[in-house]
């Protein structure tokens, strides 16, 4: 229309034209373009559903199940890439299979779990216990193992999640010894298109380089890494990633990692806006210790939290320092 309008010069038409196709070819790759003030009065509207949503007693993102970020109404957004950074067996994949089960019961968010580390079975007889916490039955993950569940619970609680009006909670394995790679995790997002995903065992993750080397070097993490962090943006999700800590962080075992304590460097939490590192608490085997090392708008506390962390019945919950 501009073009057509004899009253506007020939250089503003062909700037005004040249501004157009530029958009076209941005969108075209894959680029979203927005505008400060041409969109505002959209803005207006996603701010206003924010609101009502906080009105009507939710919170803006996904809930964590902790109180940190649940009780300021700060959770999951999309776009986040979250890093859960832990030693051996500390209880990483408990943590981050708990944290996406609350999304998934308490927002009913579609959740994809890639599961590099863990059969599909044993994480869903873990998922079974903490549904059924948060139903406020008792389920034990090792006798759902073991096969010594008693039959009528288990049965009466496959029927309540029957009845739940909610996606599904997917679990994915890895079926071949190659294992899982970068362009695998986003083609399974691009199928599913989970408002979570989550990776559990990112340090098993292969992204071959540009000479197809699949090794974890830093420069493969960092790869990989960012190209997650890009999906989350790009398919309105948010991820969380869990992922070893380093030797250091292994031998100091009632201290949380810090950032630079991440296994095979530091790509993953360089890439991350938020990053929790998860610790055993040595004045008690039940108790977990956790801190926020990277935050949103660097909102980073200085305190060390803690959990109760029974990993059999799914009971896990954030607790005062003196509990």
């Amino acid at each position: 229309p501009v073009a057509n309008d004899p009253s506007v010069g020939s250089r503003v038409a062909l700037s005004a034209l040249v501004a157009d196709l530029s958009e076209l070819t941005a969108q075209a790759k894959g680029v979203h373009v927005g505008h400060f003030v041409g969109d505002a009065r959209e803005r207006i509207e996603e701010i206003r559903a924010r609101a009502a949503r906080v009105e009507a007693g939710g919170m803006v993102g996904l809930h964590t199940g902790l109180d940190l970020f649940d009780k300021a109404g700060d959770g999951w957004q999309a776009g986040d890439l979250v890093a859960v950074i832990g030693a051996l067996n500390v209880g990483k994949s408990f943590f981050i299979l708990w944290t996406a089960a609350h999304a998934w019961y308490y927002d009913k968010a579609k959740v994809v779990f890639i599961s590099p580390e863990s059969k599909q079975f044993d994480v869903m007889a873990r998922l079974h216990a903490i549904v059924a916490h948060f139903e406020r039955r008792t389920l034990s993950n090792r006798a759902i193992r073991r096969g010594t569940v008693d039959f009528i619970d288990f049965e009466a609680h496959v029927t309540a999640l029957e009845e739940r009006e909610a996606p599904d909670f997917i679990v994915i394995e890895q079926e071949s010894t190659a294992g899982f790679t970068t362009n695998d995790i986003i083609a399974v997002a691009r199928e599913h298109r989970p408002e979570l995903l989550v990776v559990d065992g990112f340090h098993l993750i292969r992204t071959p380089n540009k000479s197809g080397d699949s090794g974890k070097s830093w420069e493969n993490m960092k790869a990989g890494a960012d190209a997650i962090k890009v999906a989350a943006q790009a398919l309105n999700m948010a991820v969380i990633a869990g992922s070893q800590a380093t030797r250091g962080a292994v031998m100091a075992p009632g201290d949380a990692p810090e950032l630079g304590e991440s296994a095979y460097g530091m790509g993953l939490v360089e890439a991350a806006n938020r990053v929790i590192a998860l610790a055993a608490r040595p004045s008690n085997k039940k108790h977990r210790t956790f801190k926020v090392q990277k935050n949103r708008d660097d909102e980073v506390p200085r305190d060390s939290f803690y959990l109760n962390f029974d990993v059999d019945t799914g009971d896990i919950k954030q607790i005062e320092p003196n509990e």
